[in-house]
């Protein structure tokens, strides 16, 4: 940076320890004078150029901690002129070759393709493509997809005031790859607007795509504050306060109608809740699994900030899991209606057959809050049928201890209600039955029984666990083919 007529002349390199390196050289307007105001040291113009191999795109590591594995180069080349008030850059950004992982999508992005142009008039994206795949993928990358954007932008001050851009996905583009969804979609899809509100418009295939949910997780918990009787004081402490406004994308700017065509090619895993209103199966049982496949078409909308989702989609094929019992799915459907998208209406029927008996099973309601019922025509007795989600076998096709371990649980209703809250009783998915109660302060004991066990495993188990000392307890288990004790240092947090 040497002084210069009019200002300084700049000769600046920056060299990156990987790969890269930025070169920015010309005459700067800068006239240092104290006795004038400040906004005048800039006056004059601009007449600097930019070059170099390019930055590495490592560096969007540092912005967003959620990308990783980061490789290429940015290339920046052209020209800055104008004054201060009104600068007039004329530059070209390119990229070729480039990699990122995206933690929250799931997303291995490579061969990424940038030609893009920067003045102080427009911005244009001429092409960005890319490859995309699995970032949980191991050895040969399989399934690669790939989508192309283009458009732009009239900029005023900077500003952008008219967008306009298209995005291609080709080969079914890889857009999600999380545990909780995947998904591959076909198509085009439109944006048109500017920052005030962006609408996005187009039409969708899905190629694949699996959705697995929990529908408990959606349900309302009890608040964790004190009661309001109760008076805490503590010591001043200073709090620290987070700002988290920038964090969350602002839905409000957006206007989106895309239409998706399912095919048959949703999978869906979805786990419901049975809650205490649905009488003794929902105290038993706990919750439904089902495993299914839909298809149909969907619109997907936002509106002043809310997300809605609209259409029927039909249950093809698939199974839904209560206990140790398997419901082969029937004629069914899931309808969204806008509102809340994670609680649609569901009209679910399915059937399971043991061979001599037929037990049907309706669901509707929401996933959050389902209206479940069984039926049978020849298991007229409410016990029984629950024998059979219990077991997944008829009544009469149990031996004398199978039987008897799966009255077990039918005994544990009225367990539950003799013991008031003080113990415990609980069915578990593979069908197990546990209930407990305490004896003692310092004494536990729990009953386990195994309506069908395999060979080896206990039938029934007596586990007495008893607090030796303040964190420290002994726990011996007695059961008719395996006995078990041990001792352990417990901590509870």
């Amino acid at each position: 940076l040497l002084p210069a007529i009019g200002g300084y002349s700049v000769d600046m390199g920056m060299i990156f320890a990987e790969q890269g390196d930025l070169s920015i050289q010309g005459s700067v307007p800068l006239t240092v004078d104290l006795k004038q105001d400040m906004q005048t040291w800039m006056a004059g113009a601009y007449d600097v150029t930019i070059g170099g191999t390019g930055i590495p795109l490592a560096l969007l590591t540092f912005v967003d901690e959620g990308l990783r594995q980061a490789g290429g180069l940015l290339e920046i080349e052209g020209t800055i002129g104008g004054t201060s008030e009104t600068l007039q850059p004329d530059l070209s950004l390119r990229m070729d070759k480039g990699t990122v992982v995206s933690q929250s999508l799931g997303l291995r992005i490579t061969d990424a393709a940038l030609d893009a142009k920067l003045t102080d008039t427009h911005a244009i994206l001429h092409r960005f493509e890319a490859t995309t795949s699995s970032s949980r993928a191991s050895g040969p990358v399989e399934g690669e997809s790939s989508f192309i954007a283009h458009g732009g932008a009239i900029l005023d001050g900077w500003t952008p005031q008219k967008i306009h851009g298209r995005i291609e996905l080709k080969n079914g583009t890889l857009v999600s790859a999380t545990p909780e969804l995947r998904l591959r979609l076909d198509g085009n899809l439109e944006v048109e607007g500017d920052l005030d509100l962006l609408v996005v418009t187009g039409d969708l295939d899905l190629a694949q795509g699996r959705v697995v949910l929990d529908a408990a997780s959606f349900l309302e918990v009890a608040p964790l504050s004190l009661d309001p009787r109760l008076q805490v004081e503590r010591g001043v402490v200073r709090t620290l306060q987070v700002d988290r406004s920038d964090q969350d994308v602002d839905l409000r700017m957006l206007d989106v109608d895309v239409a998706v065509d399912l095919g048959r090619n949703l999978e869906l895993d979805l786990s419901m809740p049975f809650l205490d209103d649905y009488g003794s199966f929902g105290r038993l049982v706990g919750r439904l699994d089902l495993d299914a496949r839909l298809g149909g078409e969907m619109n997907v909308g936002v509106s002043e900030g809310d997300v809605s989702l609209v259409g029927e989609l039909d249950i093809h094929d698939g199974l839904l899991g209560v206990l140790r019992s398997r419901f082969d799915l029937e004629s069914s459907t899931i309808t969204f209606v806008g509102g809340d998208y994670s609680e649609p209406a569901l009209n679910i029927a399915a059937k399971m057959d043991t061979g001599a008996d037929v037990v049907e099973l309706k669901v509707s309601g929401t996933p959050s809050y389902p209206d479940i019922s069984f039926t049978s025509e020849t298991l007229a007795d409410e016990n029984e049928i629950l024998l059979t989600l219990i077991t997944g076998r008829a009544p009469s096709d149990l031996d004398t201890t199978q039987a008897q371990g799966a009255t077990s649980a039918l005994a544990g209703l009225v367990l539950n209600s003799l013991l008031g809250g003080a113990g415990s009783f609980s069915i578990e998915p593979d069908g197990s039955i546990r209930a407990g109660i305490p004896v003692s302060p310092d004494l536990y004991a729990t009953t386990l029984a195994h309506p069908t066990p395999e060979a080896g495993e206990n039938a029934f188990t007596v586990i007495i666990d008893w607090s030796l000392a303040p964190r420290l307890v002994a726990s011996t288990g007695l059961g008719d083919q395996r006995q078990s004790a041990d001792l352990y240092w417990e901590h509870r947090f």
